[in-house]
C-alpha cells in the first residue's frame, strides 16, 4: 500500500517536530506523553498498534537539550502502553552544536542504542556500555 492511501485511511500519522514536540512554543513532556496515549487509542480503536520513530535533531539545533533530556526520561518511565518507537539521533547535530555531554544521558534514558559511526557498528544495552565505547566506535569525545 501507498504512504498516501495509508495516511487517507489513518494507519499512517506523519507530523512535523512542530506539529508534534512543540505545542504554544513549548515544549512540555507530560503533553508530548498525553499525545502518545491518544494515538495509541486512535490506533487501537482501529485494531491497529502503535509505533513510531523521531529524528531529534531540532531539540539541539534550537538549544531545547533540557526539555528532550526531561522528555526522554519521562517516556520511559510514566508512559505506560505498548508501543515500539525509536528515536533517532544524529551524532553530527550534536557534536556541531556542543552538546556531547550529553550523550550517555540519551543511552541511558532507552531500552537499546544503535550506534553506527566510523568505528563500526554496535547495539547496546545501557547499563553495559561505557563512554570510551562511543567515543571508540563514533571517533568523539564525550
Amino acid at each position: 500500500m501507498e504512504v498516501k492511501e495509508n495516511e487517507a485511511e489513518g494507519k499512517l500519522v506523519i507530523r512535523d517536530c512542530n506539529e508534534w514536540y512543540i505545542q504554544d512554543g513549548q515544549v512540555e513532556s507530560m503533553k508530548i506523553l498525553a499525545g502518545w496515549k491518544e494515538a495509541y487509542a486512535r490506533f487501537e480503536r482501529k485494531g491497529l498498534g502503535l509505533r513510531a520513530t523521531g529524528e531529534m535533531a531540532y531539540f539541539f539545533q534550537h538549544n531545547r537539550v533540557r526539555e528532550l533530556l526531561r522528555y526522554e526520561y519521562a517516556l520511559h518511565r510514566v508512559l505506560d502502553i505498548p508501543m515500539e518507537a525509536i528515536c533517532a539521533y544524529n551524532i553530527n547535530t550534536i557534536v556541531d552544536t556542543g552538546h556531547t555531554e550529553v550523550i550517555m544521558p540519551l543511552v541511558r534514558a532507552h531500552g537499546w542504542a544503535v550506534f553506527t559511526g566510523p568505528g563500526g557498528n554496535m547495539i547496546y544495552e545501557p547499563e553495559n556500555i561505557e563512554d570510551y565505547d562511543i567515543e571508540r566506535l563514533l571517533h568523539i569525545r564525550v
